[in-house]
């Protein structure tokens, strides 16, 4: 079965959604198939990785329809988490230029 996953990072700026191989799956872990490409060679092998299913790292989802909602989703809550941030900046900007010198 295949599981879709999302990067969480601040310092992303390109988005990935990464499909992986999925060998067990419990409620709240996946065991996944990981590609290692050998050293000094061109093979490539696969290992096996046990990874939370939600991490402060990354989340797995069932479709790529739902990460990409997903991803969606965080790119519009960072846009008004800048917007926000953009108003206080103005508000501080006008306290600052208001400003009179003490007499």
């Amino acid at each position: 079965m295949i599981k879709y996953r999302v990067e969480l990072s601040r310092w992303r700026v390109i988005p990935r959604i990464d499909p992986y191989e999925v060998v067990k799956e419990t409620a709240k872990q996946l065991v996944i198939l990981i590609p290692v490409r050998r050293f000094n060679s061109d093979t490539v092998a696969t290992r096996e990785d046990r990874c939370n299913k939600e991490s402060e790292y990354h989340c797995f989802f069932d479709t790529w329809a739902a990460a990409h909602e997903f991803l969606i989703a965080e790119a519009q809550r960072k846009v008004e988490a800048a917007q926000l941030k953009l108003e206080e900046a103005k508000v501080y900007q006008g306290n600052v230029k208001g400003m009179k010198k003490p007499e």
